[in-house]
């Protein structure tokens, strides 16, 4: 990969929420360090925050990362199940399709606590305000069909304990965000939630399902192997805040 090879990608909504401009950079395994070196100093009057995302064959160099105060601060860990591994039980009556139009404060308590591991929670620079402020819009945009095609809620009496958000592109299924309130751990309501998922996206005739974690969130990880979930593949992502 030389220089020339660089690409940052403008990300409109990031940078409508931040406020800031904020791209993206895919990086090959192969690359030039030199060039990267020269690249990253080349961007910062462009950029207020980048995001740069490649393999876990390898991590960025050691000198680049403290020369830049590069932060790494994810591993994107991909799981996935296909239908032919699809295995399910009867729905739970407790779990329901969320019909309201906008969250609960139960609801938006979970989607925060859902994005506990998340590098938006990780990255010291990014305001604990603002990290919340994301994943209480990301419940909303859930709700109104945004990023999700259903919300499947845990119901008990009159709080819920649990939810789950998904969608379905190109015939796959993806887990957004789930959650189970904390003083109910242990009563398998996530793998509940997840079930339910797998008879919909059995019914729908999806071909995967996939679910992005944190390589940090080792609770996560075990979980979804136990529920039938392989690990496909994982990414590691820098925040370079350039000024």
């Amino acid at each position: 990969m030389t220089d020339q090879d660089f690409h940052i990608e403008f990300l409109a909504w990031d940078s409508d929420f931040f406020k800031i401009r904020v791209g993206q950079l895919r990086l090959e395994n192969e690359y030039n360090e030199a060039n990267l070196n020269q690249f990253l100093c080349e961007v910062k009057t462009a950029y207020d925050l980048v995001y740069i995302i490649l393999d876990t064959k390898s991590l960025l160099p050691a000198a680049l990362v403290k020369y830049h105060l590069i932060q790494l601060v994810d591993e994107k860990t991909t799981f996935s199940q296909s239908k032919a591994q699809f295995h399910f039980q009867e729905r739970d009556k407790a779990i329901k399709s969320y019909k309201a139009s906008y969250p609960t404060d139960q609801m938006f308590s979970l989607a925060i606590l859902a994005g506990k591991y998340s590098r938006f929670s990780q990255d010291e620079k990014i305001p604990r305000e603002k990290f919340e402020e994301l994943y209480r819009l990301w419940m909303i945009n859930s709700l109104n069909k945004e990023f999700a095609n259903d919300v499947f809620v845990f119901e008990e009496g009159d709080a819920i304990l649990g939810f789950v958000t998904w969608k379905i592109v190109d015939d796959v299924g993806q887990i957004g965000l789930i959650a189970v309130d904390e003083d109910n751990a242990g009563r398998q309501i996530g793998q509940r939630l997840v079930n339910a998922v797998l008879i919909e996206a059995s019914l729908k005739d999806c071909k995967d399902l996939r679910v992005v974690t944190q390589g940090t969130n080792t609770v996560a990880r075990n979980f979804y192997l136990k529920c039938g979930f392989e690990k496909k593949h994982s990414q590691l992502v820098y925040h370079f805040w350039p000024t």
